[in-house]
């Protein structure tokens, strides 16, 4: 009998997420992003970093048109990758 990745235990996906691929690091925060919000890839893509609010723990999901609650750390945890992985400045000037 095959199994879907929806019978998979959520921690071994983390696990995997955090421990291969190209960016371990991006890869296990989109898939922590995807399981506490439920949103789709498309939502996900279009997050901006206006788009968390740390303070209350939230999400503005566009796909969605609505905020999602998120665990404590998560906006901020989001915010600080962005802010980490931000150019200092765009060679292009904008």
């Amino acid at each position: 009998m095959c199994r879907g990745s929806a019978e998979q235990p959520v921690a071994e996906v983390n696990r995997v997420a955090a421990s291969t691929g190209n960016d371990p690091a991006l890869d296990a925060l989109l898939v922590r992003l995807h399981t506490e919000t439920a949103c789709r890839r498309g939502g996900a893509l279009a997050l901006r970093v206006a788009d968390l609010d740390v303070d209350q723990c939230l999400v503005l999901l566009r796909e969605k048109n609505d905020a999602d609650a998120v665990a404590a750390g998560l906006a901020d945890t989001h915010a600080a990758f962005a802010r980490a992985r931000r150019p200092a400045e765009r060679a292009c000037g904008w």
